[in-house]
């Protein structure tokens, strides 16, 4: 090999016979790394891939390599695995990749090789022979032939390439025992969402173990009875918005919205529903969290500024002051509200549109501030941006202190801290005094 490459170099230009001798030779392997970058030479580059002393000069040869058969005869010789693996992924030659994924003694050179090969038969032997599960897995995924899937989803050791199998056989009987039967709720999963009965569906929508079939399962009917029951007594979340996002029925989606446990589950609901039922039973017969949400969804302005200044509990009117886009109304709150919240509420809105106001109503809002910054400014009880409850939070970090000689040790230190709204996700930190929270909201104000 080193003759044949003393002979390509006397072919070659001085400044390529250099390059070739620096690549070759030099001590410092960053430049036989950047030689390389200007390599064309095929032997050249086969030798260095084969004998440099450092592994990632080894793997740019390899990745410099173009010639297919240079490919083939560096991969059935070279012993080192990783830069094998590097070889096979440029590899095209479907005979010898076919060969590789059947016969090659490293795992990771027979995945790569089944994953570049399309040859049904090899496939096939691959996924029912091979010893690594991740071989057996990639032939799985490109298999097609359903008596090979079908046992590959009944008898294989692993649970993935029996849930890869799953999800791709297409006979109803077979999908059907295993989502009723399998202790794999993985493969149940796979089985469901190819499933078409609606019958056995509906019975595991109802009664299967795992949350993660029911959902799937819930996602496939359309049985109302069914969706009605899944969505008042399954005990998951997602199991009730998934049976939620399939009813259309008014009367049942506006019991969700009154009645769910979770506040996800109850939004999802309210979504669903027509402005008018929202205004008229929700807001008439909800709770204050049923209400919250009914806002959210309602786009008439006249009825949010109502619900803003007449509503009983002070999270509703907060949620609806979080909506309303009228200054006057808002500086209404601001100035007679009975509860402070509501009123730091309007003046957050009022910052929020504080490019739509006058000079004049900025002074205005500004002086009211002043006056009773001790109420407006303190923390709140409820979150100012949707009326839910806070609570309180703390961000502990540690520094390291010196104790010694290369020696440290870690400190805690609260590096924030305030209140936080389940709700909506909001933070509101308290690190900053009153003086300094009044200073940002006048700069705010008048920018």
């Amino acid at each position: 090999m080193v003759s044949k490459i003393c002979e390509s170099t006397m072919k070659k230009t001085p400044d390529m016979e250099k390059l070739i001798d620096t690549a070759l030779h030099d001590r410092d392997c960053e430049r036989r790394r950047a030689a390389l970058d200007q390599l064309e030479d095929e032997e050249t580059l086969l030798y260095i891939a084969e004998h440099d002393a450092v592994a990632y000069v080894r793997f740019a040869a390899v990745e410099k390599i173009g010639k297919e058969e240079t490919l083939i005869w560096f991969l059935l010789h070279e012993k080192f695995n990783g830069i094998r693996e590097q070889a096979v992924k440029k590899l095209e030659d479907q005979k010898t990749l076919c060969y590789l994924a059947l016969h090659d003694t490293y795992y990771a050179v027979r995945r790569i090789a089944v994953e570049k090969i399309d040859d049904e038969k090899i496939l096939i032997q691959v996924a029912l022979s091979d010893e690594d599960k991740d071989c057996r897995a990639a032939a799985a995924k490109k298999i097609k032939d359903q008596k090979t899937l079908l046992y590959l989803m009944q008898h294989d050791t692993s649970s993935l390439i029996r849930f890869i199998a799953a999800k791709k056989v297409d006979d109803e009987e077979t999908l059907k025992k295993a989502a009723l039967h399998d202790e794999d709720e993985d493969i149940r999963y796979a089985a469901v969402r190819g499933l078409k009965d609606e019958k056995t569906l509906i019975h595991l929508a109802l009664h299967d173990a795992s949350d993660f079939v029911r959902q799937a399962a819930v996602e496939k009917i359309d049985n109302r009875d069914a969706l009605f029951e899944a969505v008042l007594y399954d005990k998951d979340i997602n199991v009730r918005m998934a049976a939620v996002e399939k009813l259309d029925d008014e009367e049942l989606l506006i019991y969700i919205t009154l009645n769910d446990m979770s506040i996800d589950v109850r939004r999802a609901a309210a979504q669903k529903l027509r402005e008018e039922s929202l205004v008229k039973t929700v807001l008439s017969k909800g709770d204050a969290q049923a209400r919250r949400i009914a806002i959210e969804e309602i786009t008439d302005e006249k009825t949010v500024r109502e619900i803003g200044i007449k509503d009983s509990d002070p999270s509703v009117r907060i949620a609806a002051i979080h909506r309303i886009s009228d200054a006057d109304c808002l500086e209404k709150v601001l100035r007679f509200d009975c509860h402070n919240d509501c009123r730091k509420a309007a003046l957050r809105r009022l910052v929020e549109l504080s490019d739509r106001l006058t000079e004049k109503q900025k002074e205005s809002i500004i002086r009211i501030a002043e006056q009773d910054a001790e109420a407006l400014f303190k923390e709140a009880e409820l979150c100012p941006e949707c009326g839910g409850e806070v609570s309180e939070y703390e961000d502990t970090h540690y520094r390291m202190i010196p104790v010694g000689y290369d020696e440290y040790e870690y400190e805690p230190f609260i590096a924030d801290c305030g209140k936080y709204c389940e709700e909506c996700g909001e933070r509101y930190s308290s690190r900053s005094d009153l003086d300094e929270r009044i200073e940002e909201f006048k700069r705010m104000m008048m920018e």
